[in-house]
């Protein structure tokens, strides 16, 4: 496996509604399937993410 690729299986409705932009080493970025409003969605690809809000330093990027 890729060291960049995530294992995690994204939820159904982000699926469904998403388009996949790429993956990064503590996350994976989605793209709205909206043409009103243009949103950018970082998914965790943690164990068990459910909200992230400060980081530590070493999973900062920089």
């Amino acid at each position: 496996m890729d060291e960049l690729e995530l294992e995690f299986e994204l939820h159904p409705q982000l699926a469904q509604d998403c388009i996949v932009l790429g993956d990064f080493p503590l996350c994976r970025l989605l793209l709205m399937n909206d043409a009103n409003f243009p949103w950018f969605i970082l998914v965790p690809g943690a164990p068990a993410s459910v909200k992230s809000i400060i980081c530590r330093p070493k999973s900062r990027c920089s």
